[in-house]
């Protein structure tokens, strides 16, 4: 390529024209993505197999040593280290303590392989607030009980890690654990393959620490977990973690499981399908608070008898579940109550369900729960298209512009609260049931409609009673009095 004189150009334009060609750029003037073959020809690198440092890669010789004299030179001259097409085969845990780029041939072309029986193959223990990357190869462990990659905790520093364009798999020798375990904070993970080839392995896990990292345009198949999110160690939560534009396909027993306490964890765009039965798609358990689901596909197999989306009565509260396609599960969307514990505030909106075997939704003890715009185009799910339980305690609900299947509701909790419109101010009509405290013979029922109803209309659903009639209505409440005390449970309608 041309480039422009220099020696005489005081202002050094022509130099910085001329550094300018030398770099790969876009019709936009950006420079194009950096690969191995980029950093070949146009910047300083370390050639991981220069005698210097040794990298066989033919699968046979141990590479660990080689890999760190490598590694060790691109760190000391902050140049990216180039690895070889080939087999590295790696006996001992190479730990990176400094911030280094290290580029492979492409996830086809370069493969560490590791074949000890503890440890990581490659692991992170910097605290450095330059990034470090990983690029464009394979990290195996097969038939071995080694992690891919382990990024050490850090509680205090900030340690940007950038993977892209790489694979990582094994089964840890049929036990289980993680291929790729971070606790870092600023991961990104981008356009990566996860393949844990046994059931009790989990591709990647956000540990205690990890903060503002995400996870994007990934492929996680076949046979182990997805993606787990917890905090087993002493350190702070999990907190904003962005898992969007992935691809599950064949996952164990969940695709995405969020626990930990972790907070703000944004689970977005995702295609989860093949759910095999008896598992989750999307788990939120251990008081996981503030977890948004959004637009995913989540798919299970024929005859699944898994959830598409379960919140455990032990995460915490706040969540938001909207615009989700969920297929083939035996129930939709559970949000569970059990123990002594409940869920308060989640938010279920404009979600599809399609070929539910028992029950799209179920909502057990939660409170202050709403529901709006979802479709059933199940024919007749066995239970019904959504139920309400009481196991722990009664829930508070607002439903409103749901379509569900003919088949209806299912189980109902009588004493739990319930609006039909909006939760607050002026609503078309309210609706529900209330329930006296004790033997009496007038009952205040707050109807939710904040200006006074212009028809009231109720029903005795108790026997015992006579002359019962709405005494008065108000912008609070409505009050019904009947003759002959009892403990009464009405039916009542509020229409503004």
């Amino acid at each position: 390529m041309a480039t422009l004189p220099s020696a005489s150009d005081p202002k050094l334009w022509g130099t910085k024209y001329n550094t300018y060609l030398q770099v790969e750029h876009k019709a936009d003037g950006k420079h194009g993505d950096i690969t191995c073959d980029s950093i070949k020809t146009k910047y300083p690198h370390i050639d991981a197999t220069h005698p210097d440092y040794g990298v066989v890669a033919d699968g046979t010789t141990d590479d660990a040593s080689a890999l760190r004299l490598a590694i060790a030179a691109g760190i000391s001259t902050t140049h990216p280290v180039l690895l070889p097409a080939g087999s590295i085969k790696i006996g001992s845990e190479v730990e990176i303590a400094s911030p280094v780029e290290i580029y492979g041939a492409g996830r086809a072309a370069t493969a560490l392989v590791g074949v000890a029986a503890s440890g990581s193959v490659l692991s992170y223990t910097g605290t450095s607030n330059t990034p470090s990357t990983l690029s464009d190869l394979t990290i195996s462990t097969t038939g071995y009980a080694m992690q891919c990659v382990n990024i050490a905790s850090q509680s205090s520093s900030a340690t940007p890690m950038v993977f892209k364009h790489c694979k990582f798999l094994g089964d840890l020798n049929g036990g289980g654990g993680f291929l790729f375990k971070t606790s870092g904070i600023l991961t990104t993970i981008y356009d990566c393959d996860f393949t844990p080839s046994h059931a009790d392995v989990v591709a990647l896990n956000f540990e205690m620490n990890n903060q503002n990292s995400s996870v994007r345009n990934c492929r996680f198949l076949v046979g182990g977990k997805g993606i787990s999110i917890s905090n087993v160690g002493a350190g702070t939560a999990c907190e904003g973690i962005m898992i969007k534009d992935n691809l599950f396909a064949l996952p164990g027993t969940f695709a995405i499981e969020v626990g930990g306490s972790a907070s703000y964890i944004y689970i977005h765009g995702n295609m989860i399908d093949q759910i095999v039965t008896g598992a989750s798609g999307i788990t939120v358990i251990a008081g996981a608070a503030n977890t948004s689901i959004i637009g995913n596909y989540i798919g299970g197999k024929a005859a699944n008898a898994g959830t598409g989306v379960y919140v455990s009565s032990a995460a915490g509260d706040n969540h938001l579940i909207q615009s989700n396609d969920i297929q083939i599960f035996g129930t939709g969307i559970v949000v569970d109550g059990v123990g002594a514990a409940f869920v308060d505030a989640v938010t279920i909106n404009n979600n599809w369900f399609t070929a539910i075997t028992n029950r799209c939704l179920e909502l057990d003890s939660t409170t202050n729960c709403i529901v709006t715009s979802n479709t059933d185009t199940t024919a007749a799910p066995a239970l019904g298209s959504w139920g309400t339980l009481s196991t722990v305690s009664s829930g508070s609900f607002t439903f409103d512009n749901n379509r569900w299947a003919s088949a209806g509701l299912g189980s109902y909790d009588t004493s739990a609260t319930y609006r039909y419109g909006n939760d607050t101010g002026i609503v078309g009509r309210n609706w529900g049931a209330a329930t006296a405290g004790g033997a009496v013979t007038t009952l205040d029922i707050a109807h939710g409609c904040v200006i006074t109803p212009s028809v009231v209309n109720v029903t005795m659903a108790t026997t015992g009673a006579s002359n019962v009639h709405v005494s008065a209505v108000d912008g609070t409440n409505i009050t019904v009095t009947w003759t002959g005390a009892i403990t009464a449970t009405i039916y009542w309608e509020a229409i503004v």
